[in-house]
């Protein structure tokens, strides 16, 4: 298959799901369900499809490049004194 349609069907697609989840939230957030409860039902919706399409299309990391970011993301989760996005504060406009 060509390079173009399978864009154009991969957006089609993440348009799809865009606008049925749009749709979902509307009518079932303030009465059944939580704002929380929404995102944590799309997370694991979005883990779901990962595990699926990994199933089909199992894609091998080497150990050399895994390194890195494990060492990366230790670092970050070891520092608690740094915030992690320190501009939210500086340039936020909401003051509570």
């Amino acid at each position: 298959m060509q390079q173009r349609p399978l864009a154009l069907l991969a957006l089609f697609v993440v348009n799809l799901i865009y606008g049925v989840n749009y749709v979902v939230a509307k009518g079932l957030m303030p009465e059944v369900i939580g704002p929380s409860g929404f995102i944590l039902l799309r997370a694991i919706g979005a883990l779901s499809l990962f595990w699926l399409v990994r199933v089909f299309r199992p894609e091998r990391i080497p150990s050399p490049s895994k390194t890195p970011s494990c060492a990366c993301a230790h670092i970050r989760t070891r520092s608690p004194t740094r915030p992690a996005w320190p501009f939210i504060t500086s340039a936020s406009p909401v003051r509570i």
